[in-house]
């Protein structure tokens, strides 16, 4: 870094943030980032289960099917900083990578903090000045430069200046790692539009919750989104069981149709915890079933079908003797049971806001941004990156690829000037 550089302000230490202050030091710049919380890039090193799903290695133009909100924005930032260069970045810094099912990208350790620690690393390295607890933050336009005021640790007033400020504050979800929302504020203050904000990639609350088997994960089944019966989007993967209604990655992904609703009620889910096997060979299983152990009670065989916490509720939904035998069934019996096996329902009553969000819906308006550069198009020289954005993606690394390829971008134009 040139201690002539162009002077930058970055307010967010996220992955956004980072990774535009990098490329933003590599053309010279003075780069300074202040970051609300005690630690840079809290919330990267509890995702993807503390793994860390970086990117996902199918080509960038099948993210489109992917990121339902502002695809043809990101085009830009994708062809600058796709998902291939940003491997290669961190086999750089020394953080192998992997491919795993569903494209999935991780550090070959499987562990998030490698990666936070190299991302910070390597942005220090590159001459970074990084400022964490920091609070309170105002921008004020100094001409053609920036103030930006805050308060320090020790409840100082300090301020940063410089001509280009780039903010990457991430949006309003998992709060506990340091988003808050304050970025929104920021922008507004600045003459920018918000759109409306929802969470989304988050866990939905059912009326008729499987409290007894809340920790207990379900692999493989598939779940369906309906509204007044008509089915909306299915989804297969992992759901999770939980207190008051189901979180997992195929939960997740249908959470975005019920958060943007306008009106909320008569949302269901319908699982299937047997898609690979249709009505008939289900109920071919369990003929066989009930040929090779007729007398065994179904609150001990149902354990072939389901995890021992499952096999109440769902024989209870059913209406089945758990205390009796297959043999002891009748056809209705075993229709029942099929029918509850092959699509067992929950009414939607509401989702675990933005506390348990994974990622923000909503956010600085787009039509207000250059996509080429993320410069914004209402005021010179402040930009824009990551979640802060209107756009959002679906589970499997595509909101970070999101973060990274935004913040390059931005942080290549603001080192030039």
């Amino acid at each position: 870094m040139s201690e002539q550089g162009r002077k930058v302000v970055i307010v967010g230490a996220g992955p956004a943030g980072l990774m535009a202050a990098l490329h933003a030091a590599k053309e010279g710049a003075n780069v300074t980032v202040l970051e609300h919380s005690k630690h840079a890039c809290l919330k990267l090193g509890i995702t993807g289960k503390g793994r860390c799903n970086v990117t996902n290695a199918r080509p960038m133009a099948e993210f489109r099917e992917k990121v339902p909100q502002g695809f043809d924005f990101l085009q830009s930032a994708f062809a600058y900083y796709s998902n291939v260069a940003l491997r290669c970045e961190l086999e750089r810094m020394g953080v192998p990578t992997l491919v795993e099912r569903g494209d999935r990208v991780y550090p070959s350790n499987g562990d998030a903090q490698t990666v936070r620690r190299a991302l910070i690393g390597a942005a220090q390295g590159a001459g970074v000045q990084l400022r964490t607890d920091v609070h309170d933050v105002e921008v004020l336009r100094d001409g053609t430069n920036f103030a930006v005021h805050f308060s320090d640790a020790r409840g100082s007033w300090c301020a940063e200046r410089g001509s280009a400020l780039l903010l990457a504050t991430g949006g309003c979800s998992y709060p506990a790692t340091g988003s808050d929302g304050s970025g929104y504020s920021l922008a507004r203050a600045l003459g920018h539009t918000v759109t409306p904000l929802r969470p989304t990639l988050v866990g939905l609350r059912v009326a008729n919750a499987l409290t007894a088997a809340a920790g207990e994960e379900l692999r493989n089944v598939r779940v369906a989104l309906l509204r007044k019966g008509e089915c909306l989007a299915e989804e297969q993967g992992e759901v999770m069981c939980e207190r008051l209604g189901f979180g997992g990655s195929a939960v997740l992904r249908l959470s975005r149709l019920v958060t943007m609703a306008e009106e909320r009620d008569g949302f269901s889910l319908s699982i299937d915890f047997k898609p690979g096997l249709n009505r008939a060979k289900l109920r071919g299983r369990i003929a066989r079933e009930r040929e090779e152990r007729p007398r065994e009670p179904l609150s001990s065989s149902l354990r072939a079908l389901l995890p021992a916490k499952l096999v109440l509720p769902v024989g209870r939904r059913a209406g089945v003797p758990l205390n009796r035998g297959w043999a002891d069934l009748r056809a209705h019996d075993v229709e029942c049971l099929v029918q509850t096996l092959k699509g067992m329902r929950f009414d939607v009553v509401g989702h675990e806001g933005f506390e348990r969000a994974l990622v923000t819906a909503g956010g600085v308006a787009l039509d207000e941004v250059h996509p080429e550069t993320m410069e914004s198009r209402l005021v010179p020289n402040l930009y824009f990156a990551g979640e802060l954005l209107d756009v959002d993606a679906n589970t499997g690394g595509f909101n970070l690829q999101i973060a990274f390829s935004t913040g390059a971008l931005a942080g290549s134009h603001l080192g030039r000037g």
